[in-house]
């Protein structure tokens, strides 16, 4: 399992790793496979969307951090993942630095369905305040609107 690697995704292999790495992941949101092909793999290619990766010895992803600037004093952490076998190592804190790192002092919102206990606890445990609760994706499903101001 060890020695892992972290780094920014800048090639198609890095994007194609990524992306087999979201799509074997737990999903909360209907047609997530259809957003990564249509959404996310084109704004990564064209530099919207930027992330880190955690890789494994073997070079597959084992976690992710995926944001988009939403403007001057915003960024939007679009996805956050750590597998499951790779948590309580503090990955998702050294990501999420990373993250901080990037926005310097712009404000940093995200959303997460209301019953990922893990999900709320770890971003609250980061100075996220819930800024609202809504119906983001399924008339049945609520989510959480979260923000860390800087």
């Amino acid at each position: 399992m060890f020695p892992l690697t972290i780094k920014t995704v800048t090639t198609e292999s890095d994007i194609l790793a990524l992306v087999k790495f979201i799509k074997q992941q737990p999903q909360h949101y209907p047609d997530h496979d259809k957003w990564v092909e249509n959404k996310c793999i084109p704004k990564l290619r064209q530099n919207i969307l930027r992330a880190f990766v955690v890789t494994s010895e073997s070079g597959e992803v084992v976690g992710n951090a995926m944001y988009q600037s939403l403007g001057e004093n915003k960024i939007e952490l679009k996805h956050f993942r750590i597998d499951e076998l790779f948590q309580n190592r503090d990955l998702g804190h050294f990501l999420l630095n990373q993250v901080f790192y990037e926005a310097g002092k712009s404000d940093i919102v995200l959303d997460t369905t209301v019953d990922n206990f893990s999900a709320v606890e770890f971003f609250i445990h980061n100075k996220f305040k819930i800024k609202s609760k809504e119906k983001l994706y399924l008339p049945t499903q609520d989510e959480y609107i979260m923000i860390r101001k800087n």
